[in-house]
């Protein structure tokens, strides 16, 4: 009887020993499993803040009020996340490396425009006339981002007073699959040209790799 025992404890031991095992094994291996899934895996940290930017924001209303967007760099991802709140939602739109470079064309049109001779014609947004269209994730909820889908999105120009053509995001309100009749946000969202400037600082790619390098170095200082 005592030798049964004696086995039992030592089988519930290895089983516990084998599991523990596993466990540590995950942990260990899971930065490599993210650098083997996803190319633009940059370092093992969480998001970390750029910067605010202001900028107007617009409702389904027609109402046009400022607003702050704060910005965060992933490095697991290499995407820049745009966090702000918007009516009853907090809203995170996250922007990949290839949507980046869409928007990066973008505003290079837009001051292209804005910079050249002839005034910006004073006619309706669409996605038509778009500078760039494209996708975009985007995550919302009531008190943190409890959904999320990839929405259209396209960026142009809108004047919202005279001689003052913004530059403008807007992001279309899209189906959200797992909850019938339920849809992401739609968004807008302006910036004049020195707002625009601050962004283009905020969201320099050669700066947040400079960021990246220090908490790397921070990370392993003796």
């Amino acid at each position: 009887m005592k030798m049964n025992k004696k086995i039992s404890e030592n089988v519930l031991l290895s089983i516990f020993l084998c599991f523990m095992c596993m466990f540590v094994f995950s942990c260990v291996s899971t930065p490599k499993e993210i650098r083997e899934s996803n190319p633009n895996f940059l370092g093992d940290f969480e998001p970390f803040y750029l910067g605010e930017v202001l900028c107007l924001s617009g409702s389904t209303l027609g109402n046009i009020k400022p607003l702050e967007v704060h910005l965060y760099f992933a490095p697991r991802t290499n995407d820049i996340q745009a966090r702000f709140r918007s009516g009853m939602n907090n809203i995170c739109l996250t922007w990949t490396p290839e949507e980046r470079e869409r928007l990066n064309s973008s505003i290079e049109k837009y001051i292209a425009l804005y910079s050249g001779e002839k005034k910006m014609e004073n006619r309706k947004p669409t996605k038509k006339n778009a500078f760039e269209v494209g996708k975009i994730e985007i995550l919302w909820g009531l008190s943190g981002y409890t959904r999320d889908t990839l929405a259209n999105y396209f960026t142009n120009y809108q004047y919202l007073e005279e001689n003052k053509p913004y530059f403008k995001i807007n992001v279309s309100a899209t189906p959200y699959a797992e909850e019938e009749h339920v849809s992401s946000p739609s968004v807008e969202l302006f910036f004049s040209p020195s707002q625009l400037e601050t962004l283009i600082e905020l969201t320099d790619y050669e700066l947040i790799l400079e960021k990246l390098k220090e908490l790397q170095t921070a990370a392993y200082e003796w």
